[in-house]
């Protein structure tokens, strides 16, 4: 790595450290002796020390929580990086899991043009997905009263030149709609036991969109809730670069704790099922909706799920039950 990549690091970690110094009243004294200690000793990062809240953590927690390092541990232990080409690949996902895929899809290579314009037409809208992109960069809507019959083809070639998923939109369950114009879905964590081939729930995370965006994800101010595993509720304040800690979805105030996610026992079945059909990824974030139909639909699979999600918010200490599968 180039050394300005660590002179960027040391900055970024004195600026972080700095600013809890200020807001905590801890010594900065005891910062700069503890953070070198946990990325060191636990490979902690600086954003898992600070927003993590790793500092408030004793010894003893500190050795049972899933840090960066840890983390990539268990995806190298897992996950075959010979195939998650099923993963990463938005087309072959959707053809592997067919079966949890209900709308209808075209991968813009291989389509025709008479396959994207009846599609355009009959759906009226369509979302499309680039690839090689992450945290929902790039994803826009198409509307076929924009683009109309003369626009068809230009866009066609457009599309066909490069490499998007272009899908059917997702009517969600109407509870699920808390104001936004996204698609509100859930992220679920599943591990696979090796011995027994049996999928197991880790965790479970609700994304809520806030205001006028076609995307849910965390990284573009959208909120994120825990989901108890056994009742489906919501059980956490919310996570969110914009609006942290927060207990009513901005926008609606919908008080979110207690609030019920529906189809729940679907969901489970559904993500159990997907990852015991995936064997060579047992280490895998699910991304599902809920359609207005109560079908759990399976959007995509990641081979590298946010470790940010499963540690900064609601229950914590991850590595205490991951581990156990690996050795």
């Amino acid at each position: 790595m180039k050394v300005s990549f660590y002179t960027d690091y040391f900055k970024k970690c004195w600026k972080m450290l700095w600013q809890l110094h200020k807001e905590e009243h801890i010594s900065m004294l005891v910062l700069l002796v503890d953070y070198p200690w946990c990325l060191l000793r636990h490979g902690c990062l600086i954003r898992h020390y600070v927003l993590g809240n790793f500092y408030k953590r004793r010894e003893f927690e500190r050795k049972r929580i899933m840090t960066y390092r840890r983390y990539l541990k268990a995806q190298n232990y897992f996950n075959d990086i010979k195939d998650i080409h099923v993963l990463e690949n938005k087309h072959e996902f959707n053809s592997f899991f067919s079966e949890y895929v209900h709308r209808s899809w075209l991968y813009s290579p291989e389509m025709s043009l008479t396959d994207f314009g009846n599609l355009l037409k009959d759906k009226k809208v369509l979302i499309v997905k680039p690839y090689n992109t992450c945290e929902g960069e790039g994803v826009h809507k198409i509307y076929f009263d924009k683009v109309g019959d003369a626009g068809i083809l230009p866009l066609y070639r457009k599309l066909n030149e490069g490499k998007y998923m272009i899908e059917e939109c997702i009517v969600q369950d109407p509870s699920l709609c808390l104001g936004s114009t996204s698609v509100n879905t859930l992220r679920v964590e599943t591990l696979l036991d090796k011995k027994t081939n049996k999928s197991h729930i880790v965790k479970a995370l609700f994304r809520a969109g806030v205001g006028h965006t076609d995307i849910d994800n965390y990284a573009q101010g959208g909120c994120v809730y825990e989901v108890d595993l056994a009742t489906g509720r919501i059980i956490s304040s919310a996570l969110s670069k914009v609006n942290p800690n927060v207990l009513f979805h901005p926008g609606t105030n919908t008080f979110m704790l207690g609030f019920q996610i529906p189809c729940w026992d679907k969901v489970v079945k559904v993500c159990n099922s997907a990852q015991e059909k995936l064997r060579m990824c047992g280490f895998v974030g699910w991304d599902v909706a809920i359609s207005v139909n109560g079908e759990c639909e399976l959007i995509e699979g990641n081979h590298n799920p946010d470790y940010e999600l499963l540690e900064f918010k609601g229950t914590y200490r991850y590595w205490e039950k991951v581990r156990p599968y690996m050795y």
